[in-house]
């Protein structure tokens, strides 16, 4: 891996991987949902416009890559904005020159943008009857209040009261080169990335605004969303260690002994021994100053708060008894070849390095497995005593729930 600073901020980060004619290149830009500040939904309104221009016939940025036979997208996340494209090598420079268009300084008219609203209203609709809307309950019931627990689309009445003149202060404000990087994987030489950003991405230095978070507050620790579904979703969990938290190679443990795989506590509890649901997993996710860690599952509204009940037991399990050092040592094999398998291709790796990147800094595959390797089950007990304190629980639920389900379940 190689890394490079232009003159004018933007990271540049490349990893070499041969055996393939493909490479993935990932410009991620430090904005996202939790930036909006009074206006919540305009980062992805933002990058919506980045496209919603007025280009040559045929000479649109998808024309342009699609064309070649690649791919080309983009994403609004909590903490950041994404393009990326996967390509033949030979058409880098097609990519490069494509992100430099796209990054123009806006030009929105209001007829485009009153355009392009519709397309985002209806992207807010179809979210509400998605898994998505479980996991804004879930931060809801967390951190209610806080930038991080609104739905990164924002609302239908913030979006509708969005002006041309609010993009262009939010673009200018935010997309500047010291705020980006961009990772590329694949068979490239880094020296011509390099040379390829500073012609196209090479933009005047600018002051970067400087990101100021307040402390998060607690939020009610549940929240609901009452529906006429078949299964009902549940998400149970805690906050734990975010990107910098010195815990975050035990939470990394904790989330493999939990929820990953057919061989996890939970799976094997939940359907093996209850047969409550089908499937049961972990999320551990850590943004820059925070995160959680968080059980999902879905089972008949009947079966809720017996469900919740076993989980709820699995988390006090960890707090009371050590880990046998036998399965200690089988999580941390399955995490490294978890980690392995997230390094298969190009898209991935360009992608794991941009984020780690853009929020704290890169950790290699080797680095990292030798932090979880050092895991011991006092450090693992330690954290879960931490963390899985029954007054920090939230759960969020999206469907019935025929049966009280305890103080936690609402």
């Amino acid at each position: 891996m190689r890394r490079s600073t232009l003159a004018n901020g933007l990271r540049v980060v490349t990893v070499q991987r041969g055996g393939s004619p493909l490479v993935a290149l990932k410009l991620l830009i430090k904005v996202g949902s939790r930036h909006d500040g009074e206006r919540p939904g305009i980062s992805h309104v933002v990058e919506h416009m980045l496209f919603n221009r007025e280009w040559d016939a045929g000479g649109s940025p998808f024309n342009r890559i699609e064309g070649t036979g690649g791919d080309l997208n983009a994403v609004t996340h909590r903490e950041y904005t994404a393009l990326q494209a996967v390509v033949l090598g030979e058409y880098v420079p097609d990519v490069l020159r494509a992100f430099g268009a796209v990054l123009a300084p806006l030009e929105v008219s209001p007829e485009q943008l009153s355009r392009e609203r519709e397309v985002i209203l209806h992207e807010i609709e179809a979210a509400a009857d998605s898994q998505t809307v479980l996991w804004d309950l879930f931060l809801q019931g967390m951190w209610d209040g806080d930038a991080l627990a609104r739905p990164i689309y924002g609302y239908p009445e913030t979006v509708r009261a969005l002006s041309a003149a609010d993009l262009d202060a939010h673009f200018a404000r935010y997309l500047v080169p010291s705020r980006m990087v961009l990772a590329a994987a694949g068979s490239l030489d880094h020296d011509e990335i390099v040379r390829l950003a500073e012609r196209h991405l090479g933009w005047a230095r600018a002051d970067a605004w400087q990101d100021a978070f307040p402390p998060p507050g607690r939020g009610s620790g549940q929240a609901a969303l009452e529906k006429q579904l078949q299964a009902t979703h549940l998400a149970l969990g805690v906050e734990a260690a975010g990107m910098r938290d010195r815990r975050r190679p035990s939470v990394k443990v904790l989330h493999i002994l939990l929820g990953s795989g057919a061989t996890s506590r939970l799976h094997r509890r939940l359907r093996l021994s209850r047969s409550l649901v089908y499937h049961a997993s972990t999320l551990a996710m850590a943004y820059e100053d925070r995160g959680y860690l968080c059980a999902y599952t879905t089972c008949s509204p009947h079966r809720v708060r017996e469900v919740i009940e076993a989980v709820i037991e699995e988390f006090d399990r960890l707090r009371r008894e050590p880990v046998p050092h036998e399965e200690l040592a089988e999580a941390k094999l399955r995490y490294e070849g978890s980690l392995a398998r997230h390094f298969e291709t190009a898209l991935s790796v360009a992608s794991l390095v941009a984020i780690e990147e853009l929020i704290d800094r890169f950790e290699p595959f080797e680095e990292s497995v030798a932090a979880v390797r050092r895991v011991t089950p006092e450090d693992l007990q330690a954290v879960a005593q931490q963390v899985f304190a029954l007054d920090r629980l939230v759960l969020a639920r999206v469907g019935r729930a025929t049966a009280a389900a305890g103080a936690v379940g609402g």
